[in-house]
């Protein structure tokens, strides 16, 4: 509690030493019972920790202790332990021939890290009889342990969870889905991925004849559409140098979409100018001015600078729309460690990017911006910032026959060298001042051509920083001048000045979002 008061930096190994603390000692919890536990303490200096602690020197049945309060002593055996009973300090270190080590033991490698948190569902189940709620056991069964491991290092973070159970009922056929769409994409070295699978009962078992439906091309819904799903789907944005992506669904039988996707395609010509329609057999291409679209905001047409290509096709096992001038994959492009897992593993649902970087992103309109007020603008550069530290992001989770599974993943590009970090942050501050920072983001390149700031991957960060850019510009800056313009419109009226005479308080409201 007094160091809690002090300003200690927990980061800083010559401040912690000072409270007799070095954490390359480690740290550990071990809950035995409700009350009854041990801690195992990074203690280096046990006067130091005392003095901290405000705790004294006694020896209590011929054992030295540290005793920190009434419930808390601590002694020295191989590591600093502490529990709250001298019976259980003598008895730490004892062996015992228990199952949990054992199979704590026998977790998978990527399940260990620099922090770890392990429990005894099954054994906390029989302490606490609500521990598991009924819904719960209602999908899964055979509870086991239940894992999350933490690693740091090298400006990464990455958490990993584990919890052993059988999956039964719907989920028990989730690692039945198949994952042939998603291993296809690794072919194309993505930079960035989103997918999901999930098994077609957990749809069809909710699904009433009785009001199945007929659709053109006098197809069933249920059995011709919903019943042809495999309950994959996976959408993938290639490694290469123009901005374009592909979602595709899986398909049992590609035959009813081929059907309607031919009726479709033959009657897009109802869309005017705006697209252009070229139909084809179980193919549909079009090129689409969004500028010439019923937009809701003309602004929102400035996000593309020429008309976007779509395609649409339907082939064995899937049905594919690409979005975007496809180019090929870039030469020499490849796909990270974590990048690889998700693509190739068995998740039920994934999310990744690789390669973020804000030199590839959409220009930022900086001349509309002006007119917001500070804290507003202050707040979207630290947005952006913020943005601009990652270097790689994933996410996922799956439901296999041996329990469930979980993963985050942040990579920062403080992973570089501190020379190349701090030419980037700098590179990345003139570009949130409104400056041309593309030599200076060249430059990291060319000099530092291995590093996290020069790779040249997907077009995931281009495409999350211009949705931000793009958005912002698109709805909160018109939003915000219409709200100005009719603001002034009221203050100029016979009763503006009346009405009006509280608005004026704040003269730099904040933009409608």
């Amino acid at each position: 509690a007094k160091a809690a008061q002090e300003d200690i930096n927990p980061f800083d190994p010559s401040a912690l030493s000072k409270l007799g603390l070095d954490l390359n000692l480690g740290a550990a919890v071990f809950m035995v019972e409700k009350k009854h536990g041990f801690a195992v303490l990074p203690v280096s200096d046990r006067a130091a920790f005392r003095k901290i602690t405000e705790g004294t020197v006694e020896t209590i049945e011929g054992l030295e202790v540290d005793k920190h309060d009434d419930d808390f002593m601590c002694t020295q055996k191989e590591l600093y332990v502490c529990a709250s009973s001298i019976a259980e300090l003598k008895d730490f270190g004892k062996k015992v021939d228990g199952s949990f080590a054992k199979r704590v033991a026998a977790l998978p490698a990527q399940y260990r890290g620099d922090a770890e948190i392990v429990m005894d569902v099954a054994g906390m189940a029989k302490l606490e009889d609500d521990f598991l709620d009924e819904e719960f056991y209602s999908l899964f069964d055979e509870p086991g342990l239940g894992v999350l491991a933490l690693r740091f290092g090298n400006g990464a973070f990455t958490a990993r969870g584990y919890f052993q159970v059988k999956p039964k009922g719907v989920l028990a056929g989730a690692s039945t889905v198949p994952n042939t769409l998603t291993k296809a994409a690794s072919a194309m070295n993505p930079g960035a991925l989103f997918q999901f699978r999930v098994p077609p009962a957990a749809w069809l078992s909710t699904l009433d004849p009785a009001e199945d439906e007929t659709i053109p091309g006098g197809l069933s819904l249920q059995k011709d559409i919903l019943g042809n799903l495999s309950g994959e789907f996976v959408g993938y944005a290639p490694s290469s140098d123009t901005m374009w992506g592909t979602f595709a669904i899986g398909l049992k039988d590609a035959a009813p979409f081929k059907t309607l996707l031919n009726m479709g395609c033959g009657m897009a010509g109802v869309l005017g100018e705006a697209v252009k329609v070229t139909p084809g057999d179980g193919v549909c291409s079009a090129i689409v001015d969004v500028s010439k679209l019923p937009l809701p905001d003309p602004s929102i047409a400035k996000m593309f600078s020429e008309p976007v290509p779509v395609s649409i096709e339907v082939k064995e096992g899937q049905m594919a729309i690409t979005l975007g001038k496809v180019s090929p994959v870039r030469k020499g492009a490849s796909t990270s460690a974590l990048g690889k897992e998700l693509v190739e593993k068995s998740w039920s649902y994934s999310m990744w990017g690789e390669g973020i970087s804000i030199a590839r992103g959409a220009a930022i309109p900086w001349d509309s911006l002006s007119m917001l007020p500070p804290d507003a603008l202050e707040g979207f550069k630290l947005g952006v910032w913020m943005l601009a530290q990652v270097y790689e992001f994933g996410m996922a989770g799956a439901i296999r026959d041996d329990g469930l599974h979980a993963i985050i993943h942040l990579s920062t590009y403080a992973g570089d060298a501190p020379e190349t970090y701090e030419a980037y942050k700098a590179a990345v501050g003139k570009y949130l001042d409104g400056a041309d920072a593309k030599a200076d983001f060249a430059a990291i390149a060319e000099k530092w051509p291995k590093s996290l700031a020069a790779h040249e991957g997907g077009v995931a960060g281009s495409m999350m920083i211009a949705s931000v850019t793009g958005m912002l510009a698109a709805v909160a800056v018109p939003a915000f001048v219409r709200y100005k313009r009719s603001s002034e419109a009221a203050m100029a009226g016979p009763e503006g000045l009346d009405s009006g005479a509280e608005a004026i308080v704040d003269p730099a409201p904040t933009p409608v979002h």
